[in-house]
């Protein structure tokens, strides 16, 4: 789909040489990164999730975009801000749905039918976020809606559905986070352990985030 995600600009040079310093000051404090080449953040996000779970760990994923709500399941929550970084929610299975009106799992469904404007998807035009509500609630996901299509009404709105049953069905693939990325979540090698404190005050004295300084652990550190 040509159009997915088109209409954001590229990332700015200098951006991208932040990403890099990003990743000095990460590995500077001896925390993993993942990340894997042909695959989105939220794709390696849902599968380090359904990992983790698989392994018995509660997981909390931090993140802006609501496409991760449809990861949600009782051991998987995420926490977004809403206007700035110290105001945030913590959404679970119970969270999603009275924000939604329907069930984490369905948000595919959701956006299959209404589209998401930011990344470019164009679900079922003429269908808001209450028909899209309605119809998931009366038939469980997009498949059971086009399973009893002649039971849609009014039939305006069936028409508009076989019109873009194709455009719909490719939306919830786009919107649809892939959970078997080929990465492996090491649990014990993401615990918080000790870092080289000289090597991160170097980073930061270079990086001018002097003020930061004071906030460094001092218990959990290794070297001078």
């Amino acid at each position: 789909f040509e159009e997915y995600k088109a209409q954001r600009p590229k990332a700015p040079e200098e951006l991208k040489s932040q990403i890099k310093r990003v990743h000095q000051l990460v590995d500077a404090f001896r925390i993993p990164i993942f990340e894997i080449d042909g695959f989105e953040a939220d794709d390696v996000l849902g599968t380090l999730g359904k990992q983790a779970s698989e392994q018995g760990s509660e997981t909390i994923i931090v993140t802006g975009d609501n496409d991760v709500l449809q990861l949600v399941l009782p051991e998987i929550k995420a926490l977004m801000p809403r206007r700035t970084l110290s105001d945030t929610v913590l959404y679970d299975e119970e969270a999603v749905k009275q924000k939604y009106g329907i069930r984490p799992e369905q948000i595919t469904d959701f956006k299959a039918l209404v589209g998401d404007v930011s990344d470019n998807i164009p679900g079922v035009p003429g269908i808001g976020e209450k028909t899209a509500t309605k119809l998931i609630r009366q038939f469980g996901s997009l498949e059971g809606i086009y399973d009893n299509i002649g039971n849609v009404m009014p039939s305006k709105l069936r028409a508009m559905l076989r019109e873009y049953q194709s455009q719909a069905f490719q939306s919830k693939e786009l919107v649809t986070i892939v959970k078997d990325v080929p990465v492996n979540l090491n649990l014990e090698a993401c615990q918080v352990s000790t870092y080289d404190r000289s090597e991160v005050v170097e980073l930061f004295r270079e990086l001018e985030f002097i003020n930061l300084l004071p906030r460094l652990p001092q218990e959990i550190w290794e070297g001078q």
